[in-house]
């Protein structure tokens, strides 16, 4: 949605989050494949960085709830940003549409409903031995 309003600071937004997930990869999750040297490192850390505008990716194995936690903190903040330029940068005529509510609403909702559906997921049905509760 704010892409429509903001292309090209949308592009520069998307950059600064491949920039920043790419460092935290690169210092916090270092991952043991394409580690043989420094440039192959960077190239990985980059191309997980770029997928991490939609969805998280493990680089490695180990304790990860403190690592999605830190990725969908950044996402929400996002969410939320985007939302605010949107309702904030819209026109009159678009805010007095009955659908532009459903529109800034919607975002928050799904993630919000993603975050559940995951926490039970991870809290019930996972196979795995560890569980939230």
């Amino acid at each position: 949605m704010v892409a429509s309003i903001f292309p090209y600071q949308t592009l520069m937004a998307c950059g600064v989050h491949i920039i920043l997930m790419s460092s935290w990869i690169c210092c916090f999750d270092k991952s043991p494949f394409c580690s043989n040297s420094f440039i192959q490192s960077i190239g990985f850390s980059t191309v997980l960085g770029s997928l991490y505008i939609t969805t998280y990716i493990l680089p490695k194995d180990g304790n990860t709830r403190y690592r999605y936690l830190f990725y969908y903190i950044v996402c929400f903040i996002e969410c939320i940003l985007s939302i605010y330029f949107f309702y904030t940068y819209s026109n009159f005529n678009n805010k007095m549409s009955y659908l532009f509510i459903l529109l800034c609403i919607s975002p928050v909702v799904s993630f919000l409903l993603s975050l559940i559906f995951m926490f039970i997921y991870y809290g019930f049905l996972h196979p795995s031995k560890n569980r939230f509760f």
